[in-house]
């Protein structure tokens, strides 16, 4: 649900991307929507609070309206593209390590 909807809301890029004939950043972007909803699954689940990952969000959104290419995957796709392809894994490592641990909790 949460990988639906980060890539529901990068539509118009994802179509501007792919159209205009620039797949890297169409690519960088599938990337880092899928890293987006993973990471906050997995911060979420290990912290068992999302408060953690909201507030990492509006720190990285905060960053790239100064500049930084982090969630704007248009800007430099291929530097977007690289931090998000190493923060995809291990959000997904920790996510699987995390589930268990917090059925185990309740």
């Amino acid at each position: 649900m949460s990988l639906g909807l980060a890539w529901a809301v990068a539509m118009p890029a994802l179509l501007k991307a792919f159209v205009g004939g620039d797949a890297l950043a169409g690519v960088a972007l599938l990337v880092v929507g899928a890293s987006v909803a993973v990471s906050g699954l997995a911060l979420a689940t290990a912290c068992r609070n999302p408060r953690p990952f909201e507030l990492a969000l509006v720190f990285l959104a905060y960053i790239g309206v100064q500049g930084d290419p982090s969630l704007n995957a248009m800007l430099d796709p291929a530097l977007s593209l690289a931090r998000h392809a190493w923060l995809l894994p291990a959000a997904a490592l920790v996510l699987a390590v995390a589930w268990p641990l917090s059925l185990r909790r309740r």
